[in-house]
């Protein structure tokens, strides 16, 4: 094989390996997701979670009540979210029906009062998700945050 050849072939090689981990990342969620959970989560879920998601989702929702209490300025709780990882979730259109038997539909917006933190890669995903209300004065009402999982 003459070094021309062999040069081309090399290079198409590297091309496809780029193609390929580029194509890797994407399907693994990144540049969205991260590789572990918030640095604010860890000690709080544990892999116990993984079964049963509910005590970490309590200690979640403590965690974030004493970093944030009511009157906190929801700016700053959001910057703070952001630093750490979080995405601020799309409003989005929750449809239900009254009854099986005369389905009469009625939908309502759902606002973007939460942020959400994913990790993870096929097959399984984690979140760290944290929802609020405010005061009417731009200040956090209330708060309940929480832990998910899910798998394919």
């Amino acid at each position: 094989m003459s070094k021309a050849a062999r040069a081309a072939m090399i290079k198409t090689v590297l091309i496809m390996a780029i193609i390929l981990a580029v194509g890797a990342l994407f399907v693994t969620g990144w540049p969205t997701r991260h590789l572990g959970p918030p640095d604010l989560a860890k000690g709080l879920i544990s892999e116990k979670d993984w079964t049963d998601t509910g005590p970490a989702s309590v200690r979640l929702t403590t965690y974030f009540r004493r970093r944030f209490p009511p009157r906190t300025r929801i700016e700053t709780f959001k910057a703070a979210l952001a630093d750490e990882g979080f995405r601020p979730q799309p409003k989005f259109q929750s449809c239900h029906s009254d009854d099986r038997h005369n389905p009469k539909y009625w939908c309502e917006t759902i606002s973007n009062l939460r942020m959400e933190y994913y990790w993870g890669a096929l097959p399984c995903d984690e979140w760290v998700f944290v929802d609020w209300s405010g005061d009417g004065h731009d200040q956090i009402g209330q708060l309940t945050a929480g832990y998910g999982k899910a798998c394919i």
